[in-house]
């Protein structure tokens, strides 16, 4: 899980020039502004997620999309969920004011387990429900370099629960940081965003920033018209340091985050609760509090005859507290990882790597969530070899590897892809690929006992029931992990200086999906008692397959410097068995089309003008007990303006969702449905 920390550059003596500027973030290689056009729209742009090295875009044998900063700023987004918006073929869902569901074709729900996302190498993937929190991810987008988001299979080189994209978040290197930068946010949605930032130098060659961010968000709207009480506020603060040598360059970083987090829960029939000793209900809203922390360090060493050695180690900190409901946990991840790259020969490239990862948990039973053991300590090693051979030169090549992966679930796990590249000329590239990749059950899935309704013993009458009985969910520690069988192609092309296209198609093909079922009872929980089938009884098993199949088109367009024009269209499908297969857990099948488009216009320097149209089709849930439950088809029209008055402020001004009140909430446990309003916000920068 490599990346590099300066690795947005431009290829060559240019990309080197730009690295080694240093000064302000206006003066770098951290601003694309001065880059040429032809790097601006694609083709020269440099990515390292797709083979974990340096390459160009059009190199890349995956569908891969880079939001850029001037991406960041255009969109006028304020949080990295709503960012993956402009991302074709990406799903995002605002399920409350801070909760958010997003996809890559298929499965997307509250706690979507098949997308790995990485902030500068470090994994935030949860392994106790799976899937990400984001709103444990609000960085600051001030700091953001650029992302690199996959859609489609990487866990040959990333590892398990890379199954259907990748999200790879890169943060500026602290060189192109330079000065003090301030920032206030206020609007109708984001109530206050304050951020600053102040970066140094301590000596030659060693720089770093420290900064600190609040934020206040307001609540969204109820289907009746009135608020939810799911607003939040939280602050977080970090730093970052880089040492530049001729061959050696260290980054160090750190960072934390306490947030409050109000969540929408009704306890209705589909989101109860039980204290299995007490058998007292949770019928109130919740809060969140959430605080995390991380450390890491990086070292990349570049030797005389090209090759290249990575290390990477974290340590990352989690604690949640549910307050008058079901979870307290503690998580801590120690992560060690290493990647060597060297040429064997003139056409034969090898990657290979290894890593070792600890994941320790303490549960604090009893609540309605009792897990056993409490107190788990989990271990995940494995390593991967990566062979890139060049067929023809500068024309076509083929990579194949594989990733050996031990978990503590379901044992060594086998990931394997080959890619095949074919470059005709230097505006072309198209590239086809076969990958299998896994996504490993949570501690959830294999050690807790959910307690969701509960009659005491003779409570119905003397000796009626004879012990305590409970409807809820067992672990199952017999689980296998999910397969994916992907085959993917792609074409690149420059048509002109101006113009950029890419487009990718893919047949996703999933084996023992994981999907609550329903195992024969009594069986008796920790709390003692009995779980029986006759309240209800529920068990993750894997019992879903089916096919996902689609074609996603990404365009750019500068017909004028000072006009600016991107385009995104994806139309996906599915099978009948993944009809059957999908319910609330695992997730919904992919809407059939999605599309997304900006226009950027810039009537005098420093001046922009940018408008966006969302729009995301049906997305169906063929839930047996619901039949078919459909979200409907959202359509989301931005409008901003930003204005660069000198070289020291920028003010922006911005409206969102200005189409109307709509709802975009995708049904999943425990969620009720949030209308997302209209929304206004100013934003004042300084910048010394």
């Amino acid at each position: 899980m490599f990346i590099q920390g300066t690795s947005w550059a431009l290829p060559g003596d240019q990309g080197k020039a730009a690295t080694e500027a240093g000064g302000s973030e206006t003066k770098s290689g951290g601003d694309l502004t001065n880059a040429s056009l032809e790097s601006l729209m694609g083709m020269d742009v440099v990515v390292t997620s797709s083979s974990k090295k340096a390459e160009s875009l059009r190199d890349a044998t995956t569908a891969i999309f880079v939001i850029t900063q001037d991406d960041i700023r255009r969109s006028g987004f304020k949080h990295l969920a709503d960012l993956m918006r402009i991302v074709p073929g990406v799903q995002v869902s605002s399920q409350s004011a801070n909760e958010w569901a997003v996809s890559a074709r298929g499965f997307n729900s509250q706690y979507n387990n098949k997308m790995l996302v990485l902030v500068d190498g470090r994994s935030v993937y949860d392994p106790i429900l799976g899937g990400v929190y984001w709103n444990q991810l609000d960085y600051p987008l001030e700091d953001i370099d650029h992302i690199e988001v996959i859609r489609g299979s990487g866990g040959t080189l990333w590892g398990s629960n890379a199954v259907n994209g990748i999200v790879n978040i890169i943060t500026k290197d602290s060189k192109v940081t330079q000065g003090l930068t301030l920032s206030e946010a206020a609007g109708s949605e984001v109530e206050n965003l304050s951020f600053g930032r102040f970066g140094g130098k301590l000596a030659e060659d060693i720089y770093y920033r420290i900064y600190g961010q609040t934020e206040k968000h307001a609540p969204n709207q109820n289907p009746s018209g009135g608020n939810w009480n799911d607003g939040w506020y939280d602050f977080r603060a970090g730093f970052r340091a880089d040492i530049h040598g001729d061959q050696d360059q260290f980054t160090f970083e750190g960072g934390a985050q306490k947030g409050y987090f109000d969540f929408t829960r009704l306890n209705d029939s589909n989101s109860p609760s039980v204290n299995p000793f007490t058998f007292e209900v949770r019928d109130e809203i919740n809060t969140q509090v959430n605080q995390n922390a991380h450390l890491l360090g990086q070292w990349k060493k570049s030797f005389e005859d090209s090759s290249e050695l990575q290390i990477l180690a974290y340590y990352d900190y989690v604690n949640l507290t549910y307050l008058n409901d079901n979870r307290i946990n503690n998580t801590g991840t120690a992560d060690l990882e290493f990647q060597h790259r060297f040429g064997l020969n003139s056409w034969n490239e090898i990657t290979w790597g290894g890593s070792y990862r600890n994941i320790t948990d303490h549960f604090y039973n009893p609540t309605s969530w009792i897990y056993v053991p409490e107190d788990q300590d989990l271990n995940i090693y494995g390593g991967f070899l990566q062979d890139r051979l060049t067929l023809l030169d500068d024309r076509l090549y083929l990579t194949g590897g594989a990733k050996l992966e031990n978990n503590p679930y379901t044992g060594t796990e086998f990931q394997p892809s080959g890619r095949l590249l074919w470059t005709p000329n230097t505006k072309d590239s198209i590239w086809g690929a076969v990958s299998r990749s896994v996504r490993i059950p949570t501690q959830t899935a294999e050690t807790a006992n959910i307690f969701l309704i509960g009659v005491p013993a003779g409570s119905l009458g003397p000796g009626n029931p004879p012990s305590n009985l409970y409807g809820g969910a067992i672990p199952n520690p017999g689980l296998k992990s999910e397969i994916l069988v992907s085959y993917e192609m792609g074409y690149r092309t420059n048509p002109t200086k101006e113009t950029s296209l890419d487009i990718a198609a893919f047949l996703n093909h999933y084996d023992q999906l994981i999907r609550f079922g329903y195992p024969l009872g009594p069986i008796a929980t920790p709390a003692g008692g009995y779980f029986d089938n006759s309240i209800a009884l529920y068990q993750q098993q894997n019992n879903g397959n089916g096919d996902i199949f689609g074609v996603e088109l990404a365009a750019k367009f500068d017909p004028q410097p000072n006009l600016h024009l991107t385009a995104g269209f994806t139309y996906q499908d599915y099978d009948q068995n993944m009809i059957d297969s999908s319910n609330i857990e695992l997730g919904a099948v992919p809407p059939h089309l999605m599309v997304v488009g900006n226009v950027t216009y810039e009537p005098v320097q420093g001046w922009e003008i940018t408008t966006a149209l969302y729009f995301t089709d049906k997305t169906f849930l063929y839930d047996p007990n619901t039949i078919v439950n459909p979200t409907e088809a959202v359509v989301r029209w931005d409008l901003g303006t930003s204005w660069k008055a000198t070289d020291n402020l920028e003010i922006s001004v911005w409206g969102q969702d200005l189409d109307g009140t709509d709802s975009e909430t995708l049904r999943s446990y425990g969620i009720s449905p949030v209308n997302v309003p209209p929304s206004f916000y100013g934003q004042l920068t300084l910048r010394y």
